[in-house]
C-alpha cells in the first residue's frame, strides 16, 4: 500500500492495517508547505483522542505536517523527494510532483531502475484538463486547468500565477450545471493571491453561466478591472484577437472547462 501520511484521514485508514501488509508512506516536501491554512479541510481532530490537530506546515486544507499534542499521534516517518529531485521537477505543478512520489516508490519495489522512473516523471506532460498545453490560432498556447472545489481552484491558481511568468491572459469559467452542482457558494472559500493576480491588469476574462458571481468574488478582493464575456466563444475570440504568440491560462469548473476546451481544440474530450 502506498499512502499519503500527511493526510490525517488517509493515515487513519491505513495505519492499523495487518502486519502482513506493508504500507509505504509518502508526504509533502517542505518547500510546498505554508505557515497558515488557506482553505478549510475535512479533517480537524485526532482520530485517537479527539483533540484538535496541530500543524507545523500546511499544504492545502487538512493536508500537511500534522500531529496530536495530547496523545502523540502523528506519522513517524515517510518519504519525500530531496531538493535535488524537486529542482528537476520544477516545471511540473506541485500536486503532480506529490502524486508522482508513490509511483517512484512503487517502481523501486518492483525492480525498475529509479533513474528510468525519474526520467519518465521529468518528461511527463499534463493530462486532459490538468494544465495541458494546447496551441490555438495566432500561435497562442492555452494551458487548461480543471477546478472543482476550493482546494482545487486554490492550488491551480497558485500554480498558474507562479509558474507562468509569460502569462498574458487568465480566463476564468464558472457554470452551475448538473455536472458542476447548482450551488456555487464554494467560490467564496477559494484563496486568491491578490498581488499575483493584479499583475495581469485588465487581462482577466470571466465567462460562464455564473460569470457575474465570479466577478463579485474578485471585486471583494479589490480586483475590479476584469472583462465579463457573455459566452466562452467571446472570451476565446477576444484573447486570440488581442494577443499572438503568448501564454493564456484557463481555469474553469467541469462543464465550463469542457465547453472552453471544445472551442479551442474542436473536441471536449479526447
Amino acid at each position: 500500500i502506498y499512502a499519503n501520511a500527511t493526510d490525517p484521514g488517509v493515515f487513519r485508514v491505513f495505519s492499523p492495517v495487518k502486519k502482513n501488509l506493508r504500507v509505504q508512506w509518502y508526504g509533502i516536501p517542505e518547500k510546498y508547505l505554508k505557515k497558515t491554512r488557506q482553505v478549510l479541510g475535512d479533517y480537524v481532530f485526532c482520530h485517537s483522542c479527539g483533540t484538535r490537530l496541530e500543524y507545523a506546515g500546511i499544504y492545502i486544507a487538512h493536508i500537511g505536517v500534522w500531529r496530536c499534542d495530547t496523545c502523540g499521534n502523528y506519522p513517524k516517518k515517510y518519504f519525500v523527494y530531496e531538493d535535488n529531485d524537486l529542482s528537476q521537477l520544477k516545471h511540473l505543478p506541485d500536486y503532480t510532483v506529490i502524486n508522482s512520489e508513490p509511483v517512484y516508490l512503487l517502481s523501486k519495489d518492483v525492480g525498475i531502475d529509479s533513474s528510468i522512473t525519474f526520467e519518465s516523471i521529468v518528461c511527463s506532460a499534463p493530462a486532459f484538463g490538468r494544465g495541458e498545453a494546447v496551441l490555438s490560432q495566432n500561435n497562442n498556447t492555452y494551458h487548461i486547468y480543471l477546478g472543482k472545489n476550493p482546494a482545487g481552484w486554490t492550488l491551480a491558481l497558485e500554480n498558474i500565477l507562479e509558474r507562468k511568468s509569460e502569462l498574458k491572459v487568465l480566463i476564468l469559467g464558472l457554470n452551475n450545471r448538473i455536472p458542476d452542482g447548482h450551488d456555487i457558494s464554494w467560490i467564496w472559500d477559494v484563496h486568491i493571491d491578490i498581488s499575483k493576480l493584479n499583475r495581469l491588469g485588465s487581462n482577466i476574462f470571466i465567462v460562464g453561466d455564473r460569470a457575474y458571481d465570479m466577478a463579485v468574488r474578485l471585486k471583494t478582493e479589490g480586483i475590479e478591472n476584469v472583462s465579463i464575456l457573455e459566452t466562452a466563444e467571446e472570451g476565446i475570440q477576444k484573447a486570440n484577437n488581442s494577443y499572438s504568440d503568448c501564454e493564456i491560462a484557463v481555469l474553469a469548473n467541469y462543464s465550463s472547462m469542457l465547453e472552453i476546451r471544445k472551442i479551442i481544440t474542436g473536441k471536449a474530450i479526447n
